[in-house]
C-alpha cells in the first residue's frame, strides 16, 4: 500500500469507527509533525485527555535498563509508538481489536517504526501470558477491569474473584518482565468491582501478593492541570484521591474532594492512579 492509500485508509477508519472503546487514545504529536495532513482527519477523542501527561510521568520513571517493551492492550499505539520513536526501544504491542491494530500498523508504517515496533492483533489473557517473550518493561493500562467481561469470561463463571484473578495475572507477568507500568479502572458490566476511593490500599495488597515492589505512584491532584504528582510507597498515607460517581443528569463523572464537588469530566480516568513497579527477585 502506497503512502497516499495508507493515509486514506487511516482517515476512513478513524472517522467512521465507533463502538464502546472508540476514540480512547490521542494520536501522538510526532505523527502530526511527520505527516501534517493527518491533522485534517476528523478524529475526536472521547476520553479524558491525559495520554501525554501519563507518558511524561512514565518517562520520568523509566529505568536505564529498559530496552525491550511489551504493551498489553495498546489501543491505537500512543505509548508503544512513542517509546519506539523516542527511545529506539524494541516494542511488541498486543491489541485484540482489529481496527485499532490496523490503525497502529498504518501509523507505524507511515512513521517508519516497523523495524522496532511489532503489532499483534490479539489479546493476552491469563493462559497465554506464557507465550510472551521476556521484556524489560510491560505496559498494562486499563485492561484488567475488563477481565470477566471482554475476555476470560469462562474463568469468572467458575466463581473466580476479580482480585484473585488480578493477582494471578500480575504474578505471571512477573515471570516475563522486570518492570510494570500499570493502571486500571474499577467498573465491570456497570458495577463497581471495588470502591474507587480505596484503590491505593487494594492495589498495594495486590502488588505485594503478586511479586511486585511499588517504585512510584502517580496521582492527579489538580483537575485543571491534570499533572501527575509522584508518591513513594512510604508516602501512601499522604495520598488523597478524588471520589467519583456518574452524574445521571449529564452522564458525566462528578469529581469530589473532601465531599465537595470539584468538576465534571467525561470519565473517571483522572482518578485512577498510575503505578510503576519492579519485580521482586526471589532469593
Amino acid at each position: 500500500m502506497n503512502r497516499k492509500d495508507s493515509i486514506e485508509k487511516l482517515k476512513n477508519i478513524l472517522e467512521s469507527y465507533d463502538f464502546r472503546f472508540a476514540n480512547y487514545q490521542e494520536i501522538p504529536q510526532f505523527v502530526f509533525d511527520q505527516i501534517p495532513c493527518i491533522r485534517l482527519i476528523k478524529y475526536k477523542k472521547k476520553q479524558v485527555d491525559i495520554d501525554y501527561k501519563r507518558y511524561v510521568w512514565l518517562k520520568k520513571n523509566l529505568s536505564k535498563k529498559v530496552k525491550k517493551v511489551c504493551e498489553i492492550g495498546s489501543n491505537i499505539g500512543y505509548f508503544s509508538s512513542s517509546l519506539a520513536k523516542d527511545y529506539s526501544f524494541f516494542v511488541q504491542a498486543y491489541e485484540p481489536n482489529n481496527l485499532y491494530a490496523k490503525v497502529s500498523k498504518i501509523i507505524s508504517n507511515l512513521t517508519k517504526l516497523d523495524n522496532r515496533l511489532k503489532i499483534y492483533n490479539e489479546g493476552i489473557n491469563l493462559q497465554n501470558i506464557k507465550k510472551l517473550d521476556s521484556h524489560d518493561l510491560t505496559i498494562n493500562l486499563n485492561v484488567l477491569h475488563h477481565a470477566g467481561c471482554s475476555y476470560d469470561v469462562a474463568l469468572f463463571k467458575d466463581n473466580m474473584k476479580w482480585e484473585d484473578y488480578v493477582i494471578s495475572y500480575l504474578k505471571k507477568l512477573s515471570t516475563k518482565s522486570n518492570y510494570l507500568f500499570f493502571q486500571t479502572g474499577n467498573m465491570m458490566k456497570g458495577k463497581a468491582i471495588f470502591p474507587s476511593i480505596k484503590v491505593i490500599d487494594i492495589f498495594k495488597n495486590i502488588f505485594d501478593k503478586s511479586g511486585w515492589k511499588i517504585n512510584n505512584i502517580g496521582v492527579i491532584n489538580n483537575l485543571d492541570t491534570l499533572d501527575y504528582v509522584s508518591y513513594l510507597e512510604k508516602d501512601i498515607p499522604k495520598i488523597k484521591l478524588y471520589n467519583c460517581k456518574r452524574d445521571k443528569m449529564n452522564n458525566k463523572v462528578a469529581y469530589y474532594y473532601d465531599k465537595k464537588f470539584v468538576s465534571h469530566l467525561t470519565t473517571g480516568l483522572a482518578q485512577r492512579p498510575l503505578w510503576f513497579c519492579q519485580k521482586v527477585n526471589k532469593r
